[in-house]
């Protein structure tokens, strides 16, 4: 999945251990990990305990949709193989309503 300049700046200046070729490993094997459910004190520790990760997927789409990204662009960040899903996590803000209903109001 392709990455912004900006997550890319972000992971290219964390810290790495000596000789992993991960950039977030487990600390104890040098591994990347392999789930996400024990993320507790991660959440906690950037005082948002109630987050949960698949949140961020549904945060990301509908941020995408507000940016006048296509569903077929956001399905294929998402790794979504049917349009229907991605309908799912992609919503549109009130704001960006108003906008287009407004900007249809102005064209008639």
């Amino acid at each position: 999945m392709p990455l912004s300049d900006d997550v890319a700046m972000i992971l290219e200046a964390l810290p790495r251990y000596d000789d992993c070729l991960f950039v977030l490993p487990n600390p104890k094997t040098m591994q990347p990990f392999h789930t996400f459910c024990n993320a507790n004190t991660a959440r906690i520790r950037a005082g948002v305990p109630d987050l949960r990760v698949h949140d961020l997927r549904h945060s990301m789409a509908s941020n995408m949709a507000n940016s006048s990204q296509s569903l077929f662009v956001i399905g294929q960040e998402l790794g979504h193989t049917q349009p229907r899903t991605t309908t799912r996590y992609a919503h549109l803000f009130n704001e960006t309503l108003h906008t287009a209903a407004a900007a249809s109001v102005a064209s008639s």
